[in-house]
């Protein structure tokens, strides 16, 4: 996940240096799983199957998991993110010979190319950490990028229309039913969104910490690595503001821009919250 609005980046960028540093203790569904990318693959596939020419692909994000698809020879995979922390610590370079792999340090609101440029674009939960006002025009700053006919693939992190409270998502954690905590993290921040769908990553510390003062005991008791646990501690003292839109939310920022080709909903934990958008330009 990253983010795009200047004024979000400079709010921001201390969160996103700790998260680079932890990120490989950082656990799904908030990085992708198989079940997520085998539609960032077919979305690939079904370019390369339609059209006889290498693809240019853009990924709003430096997750490694996109990267890491199998492209078609000669392909071009640009990645874009603002934090040189995440770009530093977390873009797993240019790996492949058969295929052109590169990342800019960039803006989503303004990105650095002509319109129509990219054949698919790609993202992880990329609209999570925009400001809910401005999601409509990092929506429209893809569509400008994108050629008419290619396609944008998304994973969204949408909240239920009903919301949960955070005293009951605390209480399954204790009672271990909750699968990792990565799920409880992603449970919690939705827990304490406000009506528009927005939540300051602090304030899902700040109940965290009101109620486990200890968090190594908290690890010996559900099992789970004190490191891990850890994790939460990248949102103490941040500025930083998610936004998990429900699903109508969500279609509404991105209505007359794209057709909405499908959208699924992966078998894991909490998937029915962790959708994949495969639109058109």
């Amino acid at each position: 996940m990253n983010r795009s609005s200047p004024r979000h980046v400079d709010s921001a960028a201390q969160l996103w240096e700790r998260q680079a540093q932890q990120f490989a203790r950082i656990e799904r569904p908030l990085r992708p799983s198989e079940d997520d990318l085998v539609w960032v693959q077919e979305s690939i596939d079904r370019w390369a199957a339609e059209h006889a020419r290498p693809p240019a692909a853009l990924i709003l994000g430096v997750t490694p998991e996109l990267v890491a698809r199998r492209w078609p020879a000669q392909a071009t995979v640009l990645a874009t993110d603002l934090s040189m922390s995440m770009i530093k610590g977390v873009w797993p370079g240019g790996k492949s010979t058969a295929v052109r792999q590169l990342v800019v340090q960039a803006n989503w609101l303004t990105l650095p190319l002509a319109g129509g440029s990219c054949d698919l674009v790609f993202g992880d939960a990329c609209f999570a950490t925009v400001h809910r006002a401005q999601a409509r025009e990092v929506a429209e700053s893809i569509r400008r990028v994108l050629r008419s006919g290619g396609a944008f693939t998304t994973r969204m992190f949408v909240r239920p229309d009903i919301a949960e409270q955070p005293d009951d998502v605390w209480e399954q954690l204790v009672e271990g039913r909750i699968g990792n905590f990565a799920i409880f993290k992603l449970r919690l921040l939705m827990a304490l969104c406000s009506d528009a769908g927005e939540v300051g990553v602090a304030e899902a510390w700040i109940y965290f910490r009101s109620r486990c003062p200890e968090l190594p005991r908290l690890a010996e008791h559900l099992g789970w690595p004190v490191e891990t646990v850890k994790t939460i501690e990248a949102y103490r003292d941040q500025s930083a503001i998610y936004w998990f839109p429900t699903v109508s939310e969500f279609r509404a920022v991105l209505a007359n821009l794209f057709r909405e080709r499908a959208c699924r909903s992966p078998t894991y934990e909490l998937g029915e919250r962790c959708l994949t958008f495969v639109l058109a330009g």
